[in-house]
Parts: structure tokens; sequence; C-alpha cells
């Protein structure tokens, strides 16, 4: 049984500078099934995996807020990646407003302008901070629905100045390494009853070293996202984060997914089981 309104809507779209093609038109929203709309062939944009599964899971929290635009044939002008998600999130039909008062050669420019001028907007990061920061007091839940990764949202948080805030916490200043560091490879310190160790979590002589022979209750990682940090997610304020070592964007899926392995075995063999 559908949720959605078993009847079309007319929405008045009056616009006395559109000319003829578009004064005094009113728009109608019709619930259509999925079935019935298909992509154009001629659609030049691309959606990347990432971003359907985050728009299945915006359709999901949020519902499917936005008509989508076809013509009379039921081929899409607007919205391609819209169906497909709203597909993957189990929907049947979707709002659609069929647009029949533009030319075949308007609707080529306009799904071009469409997806296009999207692209020439951009994010003022502080206000953009300010209000993730707040979202995520009131529900700490929907950040993933709203677009952003993890890595995104805790950069920006950290990164940006807030409320007019000048001064860095000093435990965020990092201090100039010495020319001849005091810890070189392989060191173990003892810390009272704890043991830190100076070396790659790659390597299973390193876990060997460190452990001694003991086991761990539980494992707590701070891994790289395999995000670059330059111009990708870092912020504006005055904390700047220097880019990774390794998996800072350099990898390939298959190669990300082989280095959090070559860390995550070796230290699983020295966890309870």
């Amino acid at each position: 049984m559908s949720k959605n309104p078993p009847f079309d809507v007319a929405v008045p779209f009056l616009d006395e500078d559109a000319g003829a093609a578009g004064a005094g038109a009113a728009l109608q929203i019709v619930y259509r099934p999925l079935t019935g709309l298909r992509a154009s062939t001629r659609n030049a944009r691309r959606h990347a995996e990432r971003q359907l599964v985050k728009l299945a899971a915006s359709i999901k929290r949020y519902g499917f807020l936005v008509p989508v635009l076809i013509d009379s044939k039921g081929e899409i002008i607007a919205g391609e990646a819209r169906v497909e998600a709203a597909r993957r999130a189990g929907l049947a039909e979707v709002p659609t407003i069929c647009v029949d008062r533009l030319t075949d050669a308007q609707i080529r420019e306009f799904r071009i302008a469409e997806n296009k001028l999207h692209d020439l907007s951009s994010f003022d990061q502080k206000a953009l901070a300010i209000e993730i920061g707040e979202i995520l007091m009131i529900d700490a839940d929907g950040f993933e629905a709203m677009g952003f990764d993890t890595a995104e949202i805790d950069v920006l948080l950290e990164s940006v100045v807030i409320d007019g805030a000048e001064e860095i916490d000093p435990a965020d200043e990092v201090p100039e390494p010495p020319v001849i560091p005091v810890s070189q490879l392989g060191d173990l310190w003892r810390l009272g009853k704890h043991r830190l160790l100076c070396g790659s979590s790659l390597e299973d002589e390193a876990w060997r070293i460190l452990m001694n022979g003991q086991v761990a209750t539980m494992g707590f990682t701070d891994s790289p996202y395999n995000v670059k940090i330059d111009k990708h997610v870092c912020g504006l304020g005055k904390v700047q984060h220097d880019e990774f070592v390794m998996a800072s964007g350099e990898m390939s899926a298959a190669e990300f997914t082989d280095f959090l392995a070559g860390f995550m075995r070796p230290m699983a063999d020295h966890l309870c089981k």
C-alpha cells in the first residue's frame, strides 16, 4: 500500500519574465511508479556508487522530497540519481513533474544547466561547521544522511574557528621536532604498566615486541581514511594538518583494503579470542 497521496497536486508557477513557455503555467506533481521512468541516454552526468549510497540513506531518513522532472514520454530530465537511490531505498513510486512546455533543445539545455549550476556554489566552511555542530548536538545519528563522511565531519569541526575563537588550545599545539629525534625506530617505552613501541603496525615483529606474549581484551585504532587532506577535508581554521605518510588518497580501493588488513590481522593475533 502506497503512503503517497492518490491525487495530483497543482502548484502555481507564475513567472512574468519567463515568456510564453512559462508564464502562468501550473506544475502538476504526480506520483508515478519507478517502472514508468527511464534514464536519458544523453545525460552526461555520472553518479558514483558512493553518492548513490548516500542518497539512498537520505531518502530513507527524510523521504523523497524533491520531485523528478520528466518529459511527456517518462524520460528523466533531472533526478536520475534520486530515482536510482529510490529503487535502492525500496520505494515503488516517486513524485514527478512532467515538463511539456519546453522544446527538445530546451530540455537538453536545462538538463546540462541543472547539473552544472550546482557546481558554481560552495560551502561557507565556518557557517557549515556551526550548523553541523548544532545539528549533532540535537541528533547525532543524522550526519551520514547529510552526505558527509565521518572523516570530513571530524576535520571540519576541529579545524574551523567557531564563534570568533582566536586562541588555539595549547594541547593542539604541535612542537617542532628536534633535529635528532629522541625516539628511534624500534624503541620500546615503558610507561608504568603500559608499553609504547616506535614502529610500524604493518609488521608482525612490531606486534610481537609490543605485546611480549600478552593478549589484549580490545584494540582501538585511528587509521587513515585514504582521503587527501590538502584541499579536500582540511578546514580554514588555524589548526592545519599534514598529509598522512600512508593512505592519504594515493591508494586504490583494493590497495586500501589490503593496507587495513595489513595491520588488523597481526593485531587480531594478539587479542582475546
